[in-house]
């Protein structure tokens, strides 16, 4: 047994490396988790921020603070340019501060004094594997089918395709300037909520640590207290990247109208109509798009709490002052286009018709009446009457930051170091899974199952069945689905019985032949043991059969030579010479069967011919054919399966899938001990058009005819109702088979079912399996298939159709650690 034990032991490695990587993968979500309170309140606070910073600047006309970074860089930047400094100290402080002050400064190895560099490194997206999230994880609503790219860091807004950092390499940032704390000299800090010298006066314990990281209002204070930016350096991420409306643009606008009523030229081009209206337009988007953002501020701190009891309440307020604003400015762009295009040609001062001034005055107090609208909507409510590192929101904003932040535990510190040290190390672990699935998991994965395959070929053609120990005999008489034989050898042999490996096949030909296939050998209490795969023993009661029904006699020798069967047996699934050697045919096609459910039907014929150039091409041609010459998987169903089927009921099956050349006619869909494959939908979730495409396994009791009238004689509640045209429905919509008396029917009894989905359509049974990769068989678990392509080498072909196949694995695996059971004795 020492193929099996030594896989055993290369499996116990891959579960606890994999499982490592579940426990990392468990902590960094469960950080995430951590901090995904303070994200969404910090969230809410700079989207709220940023809408008062718009409305003070519509109210007064300043140069603002640009937009702070809350999913995304500015728009119309490099990466570089946005997080550069130049741009970056004109920016309220956003998600790109808290990144800064959690990234990693960068060391300058050259110079021993300055150890610390004035960089921060902010590493790239890297795609780990995809995992399956439930659908009240945010996720879910970018995956596919249930899918996402598991991806570290997990910057905001990667998971709608526009991280904070784009960059696909690591990325530096410069954060030159120092805070010289509590000091007189230097200036304070601009580019870094956490500068260099405040890091390390945290780390050597000279700062009091809730003093450590700069406060929002503090960064905010210093980069208002900047000399006047340009208009290149304040850059907005709403609309065309410019302030949208100026205080001076209603002066300007009342000067031409006087000009237009006197039909006189003005001093202010008219031209500048086509800014106001431009102005206005984008004015009425971002009014529109600062309530909305200032609403769902309200919902979020309602929830989070703040410290500030009539915040929420201040921030539903001045989302309803804004309520007629976008209206209000989408009626002023209006009326400065039109009466823009009434005074082009003929431009002002040349004489017009009278319907021409007419229509210039009625346009001309179109536009005075939007201009005199403007103050009711722009009325300055409370959270608009202060700067807002001065107002209500101040205080939320640096306790959120401060609680991600805080050194050395904020919550955004710990995750960013969990995934960090996750980043890291992934390359050595996939390195590690490529080397062992090399040089360790697959040859040890063929030198254990190499005895099964060669018990099969044996089986089928005939010879040697690869046991390599002659004189076993059974002492005593074995039940069927026995799973142990008692020889007549004594326990003191044992040692002389290690070249036995799990697979091997011993035949016994006495009456009944049976196909033993063992798995470990044993001392009992006075003789050597087998530990053999549940009998399959013919259980015929007729007359003319020897020995008993379901009975291995004792007292017949362990035979290492098979007789081999025809292909006519195995497509019956019954022997030619009657019914006593059943057990032998049944354990030859479930032997196929479960060696192809572990690792594909066309790994094992490339083993029985000896061809590893063989293809899918080789399936209608396989040494253990369908019992039919149109393959099962032709056979297209409608109906339903219910979860854990007892039964399969399958009416209107054609001519192919039936021997009608014995009466009565006999099924030519499945043999009994075989394990088959049945594929469906299963039921649609709530608001889905369809279910997923599943396939599990089931294992086949007998197959046999009825008739309509004997069918409806039998319980079918759990059977699976199968019909080649779609069927009926009765009133509670349930699918039923509507049958003729004599019509013949299919009746598959199924020993056991894996099914966990109950299936409603597109239906198939089927024999191509696919099998499952040698990690998967490993870790006994479906692995992700992008891990899964990192491991194998690269011109492996992967098992994955795009089906879900959790059931057809579960039942893979337990037939897998049936065969490793005892591996470990």
């Amino acid at each position: 047994m020492r193929n099996a034990r030594n896989l055993a032991g290369e499996i116990d490695l891959w579960k606890l490396a994999w499982q490592q990587i579940e426990t990392f993968v468990d902590r960094v979500e469960g950080a995430k988790d951590q901090d995904a309170a303070p994200l969404r309140k910090l969230d809410a606070l700079l989207r709220a921020a940023r809408a008062v910073e718009h409305q003070r600047t519509l109210r007064n006309e300043t140069v603002p603070l640009s937009d702070p970074v809350i999913d995304a860089l500015p728009t119309g930047l490099s990466t570089s340019d946005a997080w550069s400094i130049g741009y970056r100290q004109w920016r309220l402080p956003g998600m790109d501060e808290c990144e800064l002050a959690a990234g990693n400064l960068l060391m300058d190895s050259a110079n021993e004094d300055k150890p610390l560099t004035d960089t921060i490194r902010l590493p790239p997206l890297t795609d780990l594997f995809q995992i399956r999230v439930e659908e009240s994880d945010p996720r879910f609503a970018m995956s596919a089918d249930g899918l996402v790219t598991l991806q570290v860091p997990s910057y905001p807004g990667a998971d709608a395709g526009s991280p904070i950092n784009g960059s696909p390499i690591a990325f530096t940032v410069e954060v030159h300037e120092e805070d010289p704390v509590n000091s007189g000299g230097g200036e304070a800090a601009t580019a870094s909520a956490f500068p260099r010298v405040r890091r390390k006066m945290a780390t050597l314990d000279e700062i009091d640590h809730d003093e450590a990281i700069l406060s929002w209002s503090a960064l905010c204070t210093n980069r208002r207290a900047l000399a006047t930016a340009t208009p290149a350096e304040v850059q907005f991420v709403g609309p065309e990247g410019e302030i949208t409306w100026k205080a001076s643009y209603d002066p300007e606008a009342r000067h031409i109208i006087a000009h237009v009523r006197a039909n006189t030229v003005p001093t202010v081009p008219v031209t500048r109509l086509s800014e106001i209206q431009q102005a206005a337009a984008a004015a009425a988007t971002t009014v529109g798009d600062d309530a909305a953002d200032l609403r769902i501020a309200a919902e979020v701190i309602e929830e989070e709490g703040a410290t500030a009891s009539d915040l929420p309440g201040q921030l539903s307020a001045a989302a309803d002052t804004l309520g007629a604003a976008p209206g209000a400015f989408a009626g002023l762009a209006s009326a400065a286009g039109a009466l823009l295009a009434q005074v082009l040609s003929p431009p002002l001062g040349v004489l017009v018709t009278a319907a021409q001034m007419s229509q210039r005055l009625a346009l001309a107090d179109l536009l005075e009446q939007r201009l005199n609208a403007l103050p009711s909507v722009l009325a300055t409510p409370t959270l608009f009457s202060q700067r807002v590192e001065d107002g209500v929101l101040a205080t939320d904003l640096g306790d959120a930051m401060q609680v991600r932040l805080a050194y050395p535990d904020g919550t955004l510190r710990v995750v960013r170091a969990l995934e960090l040290a996750l980043q890291a190390t992934w390359p050595i672990r996939v390195r590690w899974f490529r080397a062992r699935h090399r040089f360790f998991l697959a040859p040890l994965f063929a030198r254990f199952r190499a005895p099964f395959l060669a018990g099969l070929e044996a089986l089928i053609k005939g010879g040697d069945t690869g046991l390599p120990v002659e004189g076993l005999s059974v002492a005593v008489q074995a039940p069927v689905g026995g799973e142990t034989l008692a020889t007549a050898q004594p326990a003191s042999l044992l040692p002389a019985l290690a070249p036995i490996e799990a697979g091997h096949v011993g035949i016994l030909a006495a009456e009944r032949p049976v196909a033993a296939i063992v798995l470990g050998v044993q001392a009992g209490a006075q003789a050597l043991e087998l530990k053999v795969s549940p009998l399959r023993v013919s259980v015929a009661s007729e007359p003319e059969v020897p020995g008993s029904p379901g009975i291995v006699a004792g007292g017949q020798p362990v035979l290492t030579e098979a007789a081999g069967l025809t292909q006519a047996e195995l497509r019956r699934g019954e022997p030619d010479e009657g019914p006593a050697g059943e057990g032998l045919v049944q354990e030859t096609v479930a032997l196929w069967s479960k060696l192809s459910l572990l690792f594909g039907w066309l790994a094992v014929e490339q083993s029985l011919r000896n061809d590893a150039a063989l293809t899918a091409s080789a399936f209608s041609n396989r040494l253990l054919p369908d019992p039919s010459n149109a393959p099962l998987r032709n056979l297209a169903l409608h109906g339903e399966v219910p979860t854990l089927a007892t039964s399969l009921v399958i009416q209107g099956a054609p001519d192919a899938y039936w021997d009608r050349d014995i009466q009565p006619p006999e099924p030519l869909v499945a043999r009994p001990g075989e394990i088959i494959l049945l594929r469906g939908r299963a039921e649609p979730k709530e608001g889905q058009a369809q279910g997923p495409m599943v396939q599990a396994a089931v294992e086949v009791e007998m197959a046999f005819r009825t008739t309509g009238a004997m069918l409806a004689r039998v319980d079918t509640s759990q059977s699976g109702k199968l019909a080649t045209t779609p069927p009926p429905q009765d009133e509670t919509g349930a699918c039923m088979l509507v049958c003729g008396p004599e019509e013949d029917i299919i009746m598959v009894v199924l020993r056991r079912s894996w099914q966990r989905s109950k299936l409603v359509s597109d239906i198939t049974l089927r024999r191509d399996f696919s099998g499952f990769d040698l990690p998967n068989l490993a870790t006994g678990k479906l692995l992700p298939v992008d891990f899964v392509e990192q491991v194998l080498d690269p011109d492996a072909p992967i098992s994955d159709n795009g089906i879900d196949r959790h059931d057809e694995f579960r039942a893979a695996m337990d037939v897998f650690s049936a065969w490793m059971q005892y591996a470990r004795q």
